[in-house]
């Protein structure tokens, strides 16, 4: 059976932002649960775990795509195609920039792709490394060291949301993909 690749994107999209809400991910970063309050209450919270926190809602999601991306081992023209394509119909979903508390559609665009750029030139087993260079980048002081360890825990867990979607991608998208886009 073939899929498109609008198919693929999209579930692929769906997995990497639903993993954002997964209280497996947040344990494995120290957080007993994912943090659930609205945006009129960041301004509570001590600057140093927004700072953190924001981080992680981002990084989660690039790198669970990425990981999606790099099973399939698709050439370079066609991860950038791909990339772009779920920018433009992630980044047009209502509420998604401020979800991911990006200012504007610029800053988000940038971002999450240097980050999916990032990890797609690498294996699964050095999404370690790519993770910790942009949170201490990212985080600056208030990097938490812990989530070193947190990062390698994501590349061997059989729950970990990296292993689950390499996997799934794989078992499921293996076979041929049209290239509708």
């Amino acid at each position: 059976m073939a899929y498109s690749v609008k198919e693929f994107v999209a579930q692929l999209t769906g997995i990497s932002a639903k993993m954002i809400l997964d209280d497996w991910t947040w344990k494995a970063f120290g957080y007993k649960k994912r943090p659930k309050r609205g945006a009129k209450f960041n301004r509570f919270v001590n600057q140093k775990k927004l700072i953190s926190e924001t981080f992680l809602v981002r990084e989660i999601f690039i790198s669970c795509f990425a990981s999606g991306i790099i099973a399939i081992e698709f050439d370079k023209n066609m991860s950038e195609r791909i990339v772009g394509f779920m920018l433009e119909r992630f980044l047009n979903t209502e509420g998604i920039i401020k979800a991911l508390r990006f200012d504007c559609k610029r800053e988000a665009k940038n971002y999450l792709l240097e980050g999916i750029q990032e990890y797609v030139v690498v294996d699964l087993e050095s999404f370690v490394t790519v993770f910790f260079k942009r949170a201490t980048d990212f985080t600056e002081s208030t990097f938490n060291k812990g989530w070193l360890i947190s990062a390698s825990r994501l590349t061997v867990d059989k729950d970990s949301p990296w292993v689950i979607i390499n996997k799934t991608t794989k078992e499921n998208f293996s076979i041929e993909l049209v290239d509708d886009l």
